[in-house]
């Protein structure tokens, strides 16, 4: 899954991971919905590249915490 993620990830691709997850039943909705959230463009006031690696590097940080939860 990091490696889809890469360096820069826009929204919608963003969001379509995380409806995935929610899908394979990987995160609650609970979950799915604060995830998507914290990916919304409108909370980054920067540029588009800047904001697509803000981005991916939350996503990474938030399905390396899910994967660290469901080993321990």
């Amino acid at each position: 899954m990091q490696s889809l993620i890469g360096l820069k990830i826009d929204q919608q691709t963003a969001q379509n991971i995380v409806f995935r997850l929610y899908e394979e039943e990987a995160i609650t909705k609970r979950e799915a919905k604060i995830m998507s959230s914290i990916l919304e463009r409108e909370l980054y006031k920067s540029t588009i590249e800047h904001r697509d690696e803000v981005r991916a590097n939350l996503l990474k940080a938030m399905i390396e915490t899910l994967k660290y939860t469901e080993n321990h």
